[in-house]
């Protein structure tokens, strides 16, 4: 099975949110998660905490990285923090109609 993955990353020094990603499909399959772990906390630097389920607080859906990297074409640095979600395919779009009934 491959995993699918979202990024979203913040400026946690001065609180701004910088951006996110579509969901889109990584290089990893499942059985490979670990080797999809070490590679983001080579990219994103260390490992903080995980990220939960919105709907249910003990189910383990990604994990959150922290690494000091510099502003662009500034020497000022700040704290990166990378947000990973996974997912097991393309979000779904569900397309609902609400009639008008006369």
């Amino acid at each position: 099975m491959k995993i699918f993955m979202k990024q979203k990353w913040d400026d946690i020094t001065n609180h701004k949110i910088n951006g996110e990603t579509e969901v889109y499909e990584s290089l990893y399959k499942l059985e490979n998660i670990d080797l999809l772990f070490r590679s983001l906390s080579i990219q994103f630097g260390k490992y903080v905490n995980p990220v939960y389920h919105p709907g249910n607080s003990f189910e383990k859906i990604g994990w959150v990285f922290q690494k000091c990297v510099n502003y662009e074409m500034s020497d000022e640095k700040y704290i990166k923090e990378t947000e990973i979600t996974l997912h097991k395919n393309y979000p779904k779009i569900i397309i609902e109609y609400d009639y008008l009934v006369f």
